[in-house]
């Protein structure tokens, strides 16, 4: 958690200086909900009048609610604007994305990447949250002679990879996002998954990943 508390003051910067004497909706992300209070009490240190939660599942910034309300300031967190229709302001109502950006480390990638050598192509996605973990992980596979496709993704936006010539997918996110491109790409390609903490698995057929030498 502390890694996310990190990111989170980090990115706050902007928001807290449009939040004094403001009311403001927060959009939060089922996955992140256990930010939920540390979010409330870092806006309110910032001179928020009143600051309240969307809770709902939400399917990215391409599912904000954020025009359909009459707060000064929502703050989506965990998205950056949706790719096709970036809502920066509805009204006098101002919208400001928290990426929450991680940190990654080189032994992470070191990991991940021989479990790939079997692949002489990939489609890398990766959610915001994961792009330097990404950005990491592609330029290792490159260095291994393997040809990458590397795309943002949302649960809603599969990027360029939905027709990127590729051996199989692997997503660095969650099993919502690998559901997500699943479907964008019709089931054609192999999906792995890779969640930090949780190991890299095949997602298409719902069991752990195994490289190919063991197979």
């Amino acid at each position: 958690m502390n890694e996310w508390l990190r990111a989170l003051r980090r990115e706050a910067h902007f928001a807290c200086s449009l939040a004094r004497g403001a009311t403001v909706l927060v959009e939060l992300p089922e996955g992140l909900r256990f930010l939920e209070g540390e979010v409330e009490r870092l806006l309110y240190s910032c001179g928020a009048e009143l600051v309240e939660f969307k809770l709902e599942p939400t399917y990215g910034a391409c599912d904000t609610v954020a025009c359909e309300t009459g707060y000064d300031l929502v703050v989506h967190v965990g998205h950056v604007p949706y790719v096709y229709r970036p809502i920066l302001r509805c009204g006098r109502t101002r919208i400001v994305y928290l990426p929450l950006v991680l940190d990654a480390s080189v032994e992470e990638v070191e990991a991940i990447a021989p479990r790939l050598d079997g692949y002489s192509s990939v489609g890398l996605g990766y959610v915001v949250n994961y792009s330097k973990l990404a950005a990491l992980l592609a330029r290792e596979l490159r260095r291994r002679g393997t040809r990458v496709h590397v795309s943002h993704i949302l649960g809603c936006y599969s990027g360029r990879l939905e027709r990127a010539d590729v051996e199989v997918y692997v997503v660095v996110g969650s099993g919502f996002h690998a559901l997500g491109l699943g479907l964008a790409t019709h089931g054609e390609k192999p999906v792995l998954l890779y969640e930090p903490g949780r190991g890299l698995r095949d997602y298409t057929r719902g069991r752990a990943f195994r490289s190919t030498e063991s197979s």
